[in-house]
């Protein structure tokens, strides 16, 4: 069958990717903190792209603006949680979750070079922090803390999801589906597909 129209949505392909890592952080018995860096970062990113995926439909001529105050990725989650009417408090562990991802995040990208200082070692490097104990990020980053940012963001989708209209399951694209569809539409499909 030839597709004259489709749909690229990343922020699908970044929930499986983030679900990838997750699996092979939680199966791993060492070098955890690679997969588990990697399911936290795609799931942050996950839920930004989700954002600008629906975002542009309600603030059509703000969206992205930092003169809006809406390019930053906890004010633009706080707007749609506000315009689809989803009350903070009931989202409130989720959305710290989140932001915890975007403090690792953010700790990522700004990242300077760490020293572990133990004893009357000196410094070697001029503007690396020095410590006594490994920077916060390294410390996060392991299966646990992937799978709390992991499962927030999964919930905020969905919430989102439903409440925007896209529907609240995320599934299929890289098997060929659409990509985001509806509890309903997923059983509809996957029983005509057994019978």
């Amino acid at each position: 069958m030839r597709w004259d129209h489709e749909y690229i949505r990343t922020f699908v392909f970044l929930h499986y990717a983030a679900e990838w890592a997750l699996e092979q952080a939680e199966v791993s018995y060492e070098r955890t903190v690679f997969p588990s860096l990697f399911a936290i970062l795609a799931s942050i990113f996950t839920l930004e792209a989700f954002m600008n995926h629906i975002g542009p439909r309600y603030f059509p001529k703000k969206w992205d603006r930092k003169d809006e105050n809406l390019a930053a990725p906890q004010t633009k989650l706080r707007a749609l949680l506000r315009v689809l009417k989803i009350d903070l408090i009931t989202v409130r562990e989720q959305y710290e979750s989140f932001h915890l991802g975007l403090k690792i995040r953010k700790q990522l990208t700004h990242g300077r070079t760490h020293e572990i200082i133990k004893g009357n070692a000196l410094p070697r490097y001029e503007g690396s922090v020095v410590s006594s104990t490994p920077p916060e990020w390294s410390r996060l980053c392991e299966p646990r803390t992937a799978r709390r940012v992991f499962e927030a963001v999964k919930d905020l989708l969905e919430r989102l999801g439903e409440a925007s209209g896209e529907g609240k399951y995320c599934w299929g694209i890289l098997g060929g589906g659409s990509g985001w569809q509806t509890d309903t539409a997923h059983r509809k499909n996957h029983k005509s597909s057994n019978h």
